[in-house]
């Protein structure tokens, strides 16, 4: 940058500050998503972060190539190794085609349905969680009843810098709450504040 005698010191400072806060937008763009840029904390009810989906699309991959390749292997030997009618024969191939067709259907649909649907909500009383693609489900853990948090990282989501934040608590039917596909970063304050500050809230 290029200082001309007219210039003010004021207008150099101001100059550096665009270029410092320039540099520091590019870097953090190129990092991975666990900085948290508001407030997780003032209770408003927000999603998760949307690379959730495609771990969630990765992981229905894995479980497809699993499930499928026992039936895929066999069908075709079973066909052409066992004397049967040609319906039983067709019938075996039908139904290896439905099964791929089922479950391609199901990892097409299901990432961005259950991205929609996890969100949840930080606040002095405590955590609200909600999911469910079909049947809604609404989680309400106060902060009194929380005995410890954790913070969990898979490979998948540690390739995308996500985690899982882990609440347990001091309830019978809900004693381990799940709050998947936070920015590590964002994990880590929530499960801080939620630990740390239950004796504060406590009543």
């Amino acid at each position: 940058m290029s200082i001309t005698p007219d210039q003010s010191s004021d207008q150099i400072d101001a100059e550096t500050a665009h270029v410092s806060d320039s540099v520091d937008g590019d870097t953090q763009a190129a990092g991975p998503p666990d900085t948290p840029r508001e407030n997780v904390l003032d209770g408003s009810l927000r999603g998760v972060h949307p690379s959730f989906q495609r771990t969630e699309f990765i992981s229905w991959l894995i479980f497809d190539t699993g499930v499928l390749v026992a039936p895929t292997i066999a069908g075709p030997i079973i066909v052409l190794n066992v004397s049967m009618h040609w319906l039983g024969s067709a019938g075996i191939i039908v139904g290896v085609l439905l099964l791929w067709t089922g479950l391609a259907i199901a990892s097409w649909m299901h990432p961005p349905r259950r991205f929609r649907s996890v969100k949840y909500a930080v606040s002095e009383q405590g955590i609200e969680i909600h999911h469910g693609i079909y049947w809604r489900h609404v989680v309400n853990v106060p902060r009194s009843r929380i005995q410890h948090t954790d913070v969990v990282q898979g490979p998948i989501m540690r390739r995308y810098g996500l985690a899982t934040l882990q609440v347990h608590t001091a309830g019978v039917e809900y004693n381990k709450v799940e709050l998947p596909g936070l920015a590590h970063s964002v994990a880590m304050t929530l499960r801080d504040d939620l630990a740390g500050h239950k004796e504060t809230y406590a009543v």
